[in-house]
């Protein structure tokens, strides 16, 4: 890339870029062969720490970040402390930019997407608590017919009365804001039961 960027405009250019690089060739091959040990001896340490714990040796390359961390201490800086050899992504070095994805519109969408979120948690508790209520009432309702039933039975077993007014009770009325005229009660029998109807 360096090579590229600084190209000889001359007219033999094949010889004046063959003097003017070879410094740079030299160069590149020493902070090749520098990053190639320090990588190897972190690779070392890596295993000997490893096999110390357990015996065995599980890590056979070293992560992004510890290889990125190793290049940076086998290259060299320039005057101004751009590191030789990276080009434009020293940006992301020295806390410029840590990640390629945290710009201002990044945590903008990422906050907005966390609020979404929330909001959907929040309607989620309130959509369970409002099925938890439906579900209490209709068994509420459940307990109060059947226990509804078991008095209409009871009744129906003990007062005839209360068979009279269900029948009238059951048949339509001429006009829907009548009262309900009282069945008169039968008179009871000489030994005090009521006679059936």
């Amino acid at each position: 890339m360096y090579m590229r960027k600084h190209r000889p405009t001359g007219s033999n250019k094949k010889i004046a870029s063959l003097k003017s690089n070879r410094w740079l060739l030299v160069f590149v091959v020493e902070i090749h062969e520098a990053y190639l040990k320090n990588k190897a001896a972190k690779l070392a340490a890596l295993h000997e720490n490893d096999e110390q714990f357990d015996g065995t040796s599980r890590r056979t390359e070293l992560s992004h970040e510890e290889d990125d961390e190793i290049f940076l201490q086998s290259t060299v800086t320039n005057d101004r402390g751009g590191y030789f050899g990276i080009g434009s992504l020293g940006v992301y070095i020295n806390g410029k930019r840590k990640y390629a994805g945290r710009s201002s519109s990044f945590t903008t969408l990422q906050s907005k997407l966390e609020d979404a979120n929330r909001k959907i948690e929040e309607q989620a508790a309130l959509q369970a608590a409002r099925e938890a209520e439906a579900l209490w009432v209709a068994a509420s309702q459940a307990a109060e017919i059947k226990h509804l039933s078991m008095v209409k039975k009871y009744l129906s077993e003990t007062g005839p009365n209360f068979l009279a007014f269900l029948n009238s009770q059951s048949t339509p009325a001429a006009d829907d804001h009548s009262e309900v005229q009282p069945t008169p009660t039968p008179a009871a029998n000489a030994d005090g039961t009521t006679p059936a109807t």
